[in-house]
C-alpha cells in the first residue's frame, strides 16, 4: 500500500451498556463492550492509522459508569499502539461522550464538533498532512435541521477529506439530523462516515464520495439481521476511498424461509426444520472460510423461521412449532443456533379457484384471497379494508406504543401492502378451518334407524 494511503477502522452505534435482545444466556459475552474489545484487537493487529467512531457509542446517560471502563480501556490500548481515535456524539450520547472525552483527557482521543459546531482535524504522518477529518456532534437529543446548513465549503487543496457525522440519510423529515445524499456529494469529500442506522450499508454519492454506515458492530435486536462488524476504510489521494466489512460480530440474527410443500406426513415437520437450519449454518461457515475479510464465525445465531408452501398439515404444524422455540438448539461448526420466533405463512393445499365457485362463506373468502393475489381488492371489499385500517391505527395509537413511536419503531397507521399481507395470512388460516369444518360435516352420514 502506498505510504500516502490511510487505513481507518470505522465503527459506530456500539451502545455500550445495552445488551442484545432475545439472547437468553451469557449476555455479557454478546455485549457491545465485548465486540469493542475485539475491534480494538483487530485495529492493533492490522496496524491501522486511525479509529473513527460515528456516534451512539454509549447507550444513554445512565450507562455512563457501565460504559466508561471498557471504552477508556480500548482507547488507551489503541493510543499505546500509536493509533489515534476520533469520534462524534450521536443522539444517544450527546451529553455523555463529551464527559467521557474530558475524563480521558488524552492526546490520542478527539471528540469532533462539540456543541453542534463543525470541527476540523488534520492527521499527519512524518510531519506531512495526509488526511483531514471534519466532524459534527449532536448538541441535543433531537436535531431536526440538517447539520450541513452550517458547514462551509472549502477550496480543495489536495488533502483527502473525510466527513464524520451521526445523521439520518435521505429520510425526509427527521428529528435526527436529516441530510441528503446529493448534499453530501456536493462537498467532494473522499468519504462520509455516518452513524445512526444500525444496518450496515455502503454506497456512493455524486462525485464518487464513499457513503458508509458501518452499522452496529454487534447486532442488538432481531431487526438487525445479517453480517455485522467494523469496516476497514482506505483513503488516499487520486483514487476513490475503499471500504470492506470485518465480520467480527459474535452474534447473528437471521430470518429464513422453510418450504413445507414436500411434507407427506405431519411427523416430518421437525426433520425438515432441522435439515434446513443445518444447511444454512454450513453455508455461513463456508462463506467465512472463503472470505478475504478476516471473517469470524458467529458464536450464537438467533433465527426467525417463516414457514411457507402449500400443505394440508397446517393445524398439526401449529401444535408442534411451539416446541421448536422452547427446546430447539443446534450446533454446527461452533455456531449455536436457536429459534426465537416462528411465523406460519403456509397456504392450505386447496384450489382457491374451485372453492370460489360456490356461494357459501368459504367461496366468498376464496374470491377475496384470489383478488389479493392478483392486486388490490375491488371496490366491493373497500369498506372492509377501511374498517381494518382504522382498527390497526387505533391499536398503534394506544399509550402502550408511545415509546416505540418516539423511537420510530412503530409508525402511524399501516400501509396497503402490510394490510394486504395481514388479510391474506389470516384469511388463508380461516379458509383452511372453514373447509376442514365443511368436509367434516359432509363426511358425517347418520345411519338410518340407529337412533330410536
Amino acid at each position: 500500500m502506498p505510504a500516502s494511503r490511510v487505513k481507518i477502522l470505522c465503527t459506530g452505534d456500539l451502545h455500550l451498556g445495552r445488551y442484545p435482545s432475545r439472547v437468553d444466556t451469557n449476555q455479557h459475552r454478546f455485549s457491545g463492550a465485548n465486540i469493542w474489545a475485539r475491534a480494538v484487537d483487530f485495529a492493533i493487529a492490522e496496524a491501522v492509522d486511525l479509529v473513527v467512531l460515528t456516534g451512539d457509542i454509549v447507550d444513554r446517560e445512565n450507562r455512563f459508569f457501565e460504559a466508561i471502563g471498557p471504552l477508556e480501556q480500548g482507547i488507551r490500548r489503541l493510543g499505546n499502539a500509536g493509533i489515534t481515535t476520533f469520534a462524534v456524539a450521536g443522539n444517544h450520547d450527546f451529553d455523555v461522550l463529551p464527559r467521557v472525552a474530558d475524563a480521558l483527557n488524552v492526546g490520542y482521543f478527539h471528540l469532533l464538533g462539540r456543541h453542534g459546531d463543525w470541527e476540523t482535524r488534520v492527521f499527519e504522518r512524518d510531519g506531512e498532512p495526509i488526511i483531514r477529518l471534519i466532524g459534527w456532534s449532536f448538541p441535543t437529543q433531537h436535531f431536526p435541521q440538517s447539520p450541513l446548513d452550517t458547514l462551509v465549503r472549502a477550496e480543495p487543496d489536495g488533502i483527502p477529506t473525510v466527513g464524520v457525522l451521526h445523521a439520518d440519510l435521505d429520510s425526509g423529515a427527521s428529528r435526527y439530523a436529516p441530510v441528503r445524499r446529493a448534499e453530501l456529494g456536493a462537498y467532494g469529500f473522499s468519504a462520509w462516515l455516518l452513524g445512526h442506522i444500525h444496518r450496515p450499508s455502503k454506497s456512493r454519492a455524486l462525485g464518487e464520495s464513499l457513503l458508509l454506515y458501518p452499522g452496529s458492530p454487534q447486532p442488538l435486536d432481531p431487526g438487525e439481521q445479517g453480517v455485522h462488524g467494523p469496516w476497514l476504510v482506505e483513503v488516499g489521494p487520486g483514487r476513490p476511498a475503499k471500504a470492506r466489512q470485518i465480520a467480527l460480530a459474535s452474534l447473528r440474527y437471521a430470518q429464513m424461509e422453510v418450504d413445507l410443500s414436500s411434507m407427506q406426513r405431519a411427523d416430518e415437520f421437525e426433520g425438515i426444520i432441522l435439515e434446513s437450519l443445518r444447511a444454512r449454518l454450513h453455508q455461513w461457515a463456508q462463506q467465512a472460510r472463503e472470505s478475504s475479510s478476516h471473517a469470524y464465525l458467529p458464536e450464537r445465531a438467533m433465527i426467525r423461521l417463516k414457514l411457507v408452501g402449500r400443505t394440508r398439515f397446517r393445524r398439526e404444524i401449529e401444535s408442534r412449532f411451539a416446541r421448536v422455540i422452547e427446546d430447539f438448539e443446534l450446533s454446527v461448526e461452533k455456531i449455536v443456533a436457536r429459534v426465537e420466533q416462528v411465523q406460519l405463512a403456509t397456504r392450505p393445499a386447496l384450489d382457491l379457484s374451485d372453492i370460489a365457485r360456490g356461494n357459501d362463506p368459504p367461496a366468498l373468502l376464496a374470491r377475496l384471497l384470489i383478488e389479493l393475489e392478483t392486486g388490490a381488492p375491488s371496490a366491493a371489499y373497500q369498506p372492509l379494508f377501511l374498517h381494518l385500517r382504522r382498527e390497526v391505527a387505533q391499536v398503534q395509537r394506544d399509550n402502550a406504543f408511545a415509546l416505540l413511536r418516539a423511537e420510530q419503531v412503530v409508525g402511524d397507521g399501516i400501509d396497503t401492502a402490510q394490510l394486504r399481507r395481514l388479510v391474506q395470512g389470516e384469511g388463508l388460516r380461516l379458509l383452511d378451518e372453514l373447509v376442514a369444518q365443511k368436509r367434516s360435516h359432509e363426511d358425517f352420514v347418520p345411519v338410518r334407524g340407529a337412533l330410536k
